[in-house]
This record gives structure tokens, C-alpha cells and sequence, in this order.
């Protein structure tokens, strides 16, 4: 039987919730107060779902209808869009809605579950774990692994022949370190020892489930402030720039190098032996299998610029319907 249960008790299962004033929420964000600063806010919830006593927010203009009907006590909202507003929301006027969003829900939220390191954790007894970490049950942090201070690794999560930075997040499911996809042919496979390791930088979020293989000569680097979403492979010998991000199911094949500041969507495949120059940008699903210069923007695959790339769709698909 399907029952329904509202958000808000739904959030009280995971997380204690907290109160702030509009007057709170302003001093965080660093914005001017509005009048009516001291109402007070018990949560963040969207246009449509927002209570009189709830923050609510407007990033993206697909929602511009939402404003006239929404409950929220407060809104954060660009200037222009204020007068879309009921009388009834506060607005609350900032540059970024989304960002501001993104530093507030900590200070509304926070997580129900126990820090610490779990008892059903096996962490070899020559690992060297930072100040303030979390490891989940059944996690396993093999021999000589060093983690950084501020870490949290989630259940399951394997860990071998890797150093991690500090402040790193690693969600559930995770391998990191373990041999990389490496043999030689003659005639039959004979396997190549990988005797690197991984290098994780500070500040990074591996999703869950993803891979990241160690060296088989070199190391594996990742750098500061990288983010993985789910299912994400990385193959060994890789070095990642600082900032760069991986949508859900990339991967990366053996010794290729990627810039600072890169972006890319979800499923693409980048070919091994190849230089991806800084802020390369790529569409979900592009096949990338030669080096791209620093700052381009690609899509396809094999992968072209994007702006040929969405001519090309539009030129094939009016071929095909005028043969219908």
C-alpha cells in the first residue's frame, strides 16, 4: 500500500531542523535586511510546497509561475523578479538565489546520523586517519592509506594504496586504489603490477560507487575541489586539475591528463594518452578520443565543437524529414 508522507515529516526522520530569522538568514548570505527581518523561518521548501513559516527560493525562470500562488514567509529572489511575489513573501533580493541557497541549508539542517568512526569499520592498524573523520560500517582502509583531516567516508567504501586530502567527502560504495585495468598480450593476458598509487586533493566529493585506480608506474592524482557524481571511472595513471567536475557515468582511460576548471556532462568517455587543456567544457555522451585545447566547448562523438555539432543535428534531422 502507497502512503504518502509529507516532506517535512520526511525530513524530521533525517535531520534536526533549525529556526532563523529573515534577520539570520541575511546576516549568513550577507545581504540587506528587508523589512519584517524578525519573522522566523522553520525550514526551506520550493514555491509550491513552502508552509507561512518556510523559506523558499527562485533559480531558474521555469518557476517565474510559481511566485503569485507560493505560502513561503521569504523568498531569496533576483530584484527582477520581486514583483511577482504575493504581499504575503518576504522578499528576500540577492544576486544568486542558488548559491545562497547552498549556504543556508546547513545552518537549517543537520544530519541525524552519528559521526565518528563505526566499530564495524576495518581500518588497518598502519593507516593514519586525520582529526574529526567519519567512517562508516563495513568501510575497509587498507595498509599504509593516509586520510586527511575532516574526512567523511561513507559505508562500504574501499580504500587501498591512496593518500586523501583534508575536508574530502567519499560517498558509499566507492573504490579508490585498487589496480588498474593493465596486461600485456602474449598470447594469452599477463597482468601488469600497478605499484602506484591515488593522490586525492583537499576539499573533493567522489560519488557513490565510483572507481579511481591507482598507478601502474606513476600515480593516480586527483585534484583540490573535484566533484564526481555517481559511477564515475577513472582509470590509472590519470591526473585531474584542480576544480574540474564529473557528471554521472564518465570515465576516463589509462594516463590522460585533464586541465583545471573542466566540465563534463553525463556518460562521457574520454580515450586514454591524451592532454584536456584547462575549462574544456563537454555535452552529456561526447566521445572524446584526441587531446582538446584549453577552453573548448564540445559535443558528439567523436566529439567537435558543440556549436558544429548542434548544426549538424539540425541540418541530418531536416534531411531525414524531408524524405518522410
Amino acid at each position: 500500500m502507497y502512503v504518502y508522507i509529507g516532506v517535512v515529516s520526511m525530513r524530521e526522520n533525517f535531520f534536526n531542523i533549525h529556526t532563523l530569522s529573515i534577520h539570520d538568514v541575511c546576516a549568513i548570505i550577507g545581504v540587506q535586511k528587508p523589512d519584517n527581518c524578525d519573522v522566523l523561518l522553520n525550514g526551506i521548501a520550493t514555491l509550491q510546497d513552502a508552509t507561512s513559516s518556510e523559506l523558499s527560493f527562485l533559480h531558474n525562470t521555469k518557476y517565474v509561475n510559481a511566485l503569485s500562488q507560493t505560502q513561503a514567509a521569504a523568498c531569496l529572489i533576483q530584484q527582477e523578479f520581486v514583483n511577482y511575489l504575493p504581499k504575503t513573501c518576504v522578499p528576500i533580493v540577492v544576486k544568486d538565489p542558488y548559491l545562497a541557497l547552498a549556504k543556508l541549508l546547513p545552518k537549517f539542517y543537520s544530519s541525524k546520523q552519528s559521526l565518528g568512526i563505526s566499530k564495524d569499520a576495518c581500518i588497518s592498524s598502519d593507516a593514519n586517519i586525520g582529526k574529526n573523520c567519519s567512517i562508516g560500517s563495513y568501510s575497509v582502509i587498507g595498509q599504509g592509506v593516509r586520510i586527511g583531516d575532516n574526512c567523511i567516508i561513507e559505508n562500504n567504501v574501499t580504500i587501498t594504496n591512496a593518500v586523501i586530502g583534508d575536508n574530502t567527502w567519499i560517498k558509499s560504495g566507492a573504490r579508490i586504489g585498487q589496480p588498474g585495468f593493465g596486461f600485456v598480450i602474449d598470447p594469452v593476458p599477463v597482468d601488469i603490477l600497478h605499484i602506484g598509487s591515488v593522490i586525492i586533493g583537499n576539499n573533493c566529493v567522489i560519488g557513490c560507487n565510483c572507481t579511481i585506480d591507482r598507478g601502474s608506474i606513476d600515480n593516480t592524482v586527483i585534484g583540490n575541489y573535484v566533484r564526481m557524481d555517481n559511477m564515475v571511472h577513472i582509470a590509472h595513471n590519470v591526473h585531474i586539475g584542480d576544480f574540474c567536475i564529473f557528471a554521472a557515468q564518465c570515465g576516463v582511460a589509462g594516463s590522460t591528463q585533464i586541465g583545471k576548471g573542466c566540465v563534463f556532462g553525463g556518460q562521457v568517455g574520454i580515450a586514454g594518452h591524451l592532454v584536456i587543456g584547462d575549462g574544456v567544457k563537454a555535452a552529456a555522451q561526447t566521445g572524446i578520443a584526441s587531446s582538446v585545447d584549453a577552453g573548448a566547448v564540445i559535443a558528439g562523438s567523436p566529439a567537435i565543437k558543440a556549436s558544429l555539432w548542434r548544426r549538424q543535428f539540425v541540418m541530418l534531422k531536416k534531411m531525414v524529414m524531408s524524405k518522410i
